[in-house]
């Protein structure tokens, strides 16, 4: 599994999502739906392995990181979901401490990894 080595440094995701407490007291339960499943795919996407058992390259520069992170807790996916929201320079604290959010992005990435992507996006 390789990683990009010469990529420029930047925030691994564009995380269009609130930042402060105030700003998420403004988002909706829609807003959550849609973003929860995203993340989810995301970090599903870092372990550098497809849900085909493909190995494919994380193409970013935060790679090494993410590798570290599903091999830490590969068989637990609340804990790699959890470790995950805890990277403040990519999910914004404000986010990442809503449970109900921290809920729906580990349904969602337990719903991907058992049912695959087709059923995943069914259930959107």
């Amino acid at each position: 599994m390789s990683t990009t080595a010469n990529a420029p440094a930047r925030p691994s995701i564009t995380f269009i999502a609130p930042r402060t407490a105030s700003e998420l007291a403004d988002w909706t339960s829609d807003q959550v739906d849609c973003t929860a499943p995203g993340l989810a795919a995301w970090v599903r996407y870092t372990s550098g392995v497809s849900l085909d058992d493909r190995r494919h390259e994380v193409s970013d520069p935060l790679a090494s990181r993410f590798i570290e992170l599903h091999e830490r807790h590969c068989d637990d996916p609340e804990a790699l979901v959890a470790a995950f929201l805890a990277q403040q320079d990519i999910v914004p604290a404000a986010l990442a401490a809503q449970q109900g959010f921290a809920d729906a992005v580990t349904d969602g990435y337990r719903r991907l990894i058992n049912t695959g992507l087709a059923a995943s996006l069914s259930t959107l």
